[in-house]
């Protein structure tokens, strides 16, 4: 049996509560609680990706999404694309807020020299944690979980290339929730990880590809 404490938000008063289940998917993010309380020996990095939505215009295709590697820039990369009438401008990688400020603002003027990048006025600002992309070692990293308890997508430390963690989320979890089922309360974790050993092992190809042709002086 596992049993979680944990604090409820939804009333005027934050209060404590205490449950129990046979079973707990941890399925809280790159960030996870739960993988720092099964794995208490790691130390975790992080990268940040924001991106900010503007009503402008540019000369770069609206039908795709726009990726830019700079070795010049402190980012792992940055994006650019259109949704619905607002164009989408981001950056991601392993910097502090100033860092991040210059970091973005240089893609921007890239991208007002190089694609006539012109903008009228910002809608809204998003950001969030990513894991560390730990698929660079080639996934020695991933944990699916201990005993009664299971991690799933960036929690377990799956993720694609450039920083894509939402298939790898549903996949995973989906994976989880079956395991669950099929096992009948019986070696979960095994079946969990036979289940998703396909997808680990495509997402440390991707990611080892991606480094060779990214990094060609950095091959052993």
């Amino acid at each position: 049996m596992v049993r979680v404490k944990y604090r409820d938000h939804d009333k005027q008063e934050l209060a404590y509560r205490n449950i129990q289940a046979e079973y707990l998917i941890g399925a809280d993010g790159g960030n996870s609680r739960v993988r720092k309380l099964l794995f208490p020996e790691e130390t975790g990095k992080f990268f940040i990706a924001y991106q900010e939505y503007w009503q402008g215009e540019a000369a770069l295709e609206p039908e795709y999404f726009h990726a830019f590697i700079f070795p010049h820039l402190k980012s792992f990369y940055n994006w650019f694309n259109q949704k619905e009438a607002f164009i989408i401008i981001g950056t991601a990688g392993a910097f502090g807020k100033m860092g991040l400020d210059e970091n973005h603002q240089k893609f921007i003027d890239y991208l007002k020299g190089s694609h006539g990048l012109r903008l009228e006025s910002k809608v809204r600002t998003e950001a969030c944690y990513q894991s560390n992309l730990t698929s660079w070692g080639g996934g020695e990293s991933y944990k699916l979980g201990q005993g009664r308890v299971l991690l799933v997508g960036e929690a377990a430390g799956l993720m694609d290339i450039f920083g894509e963690g939402i298939p790898a989320a549903l996949k995973s979890g989906k994976a989880a929730a079956l395991s669950l089922l099929a096992s009948e309360g019986s070696n979960v974790l095994d079946h969990y990880q036979s289940s998703v050993s396909g997808l680990i092992e495509r997402l440390s190809r991707n990611w080892d590809s991606f480094r060779q042709m990214s990094y060609p002086a950095r091959r052993s």
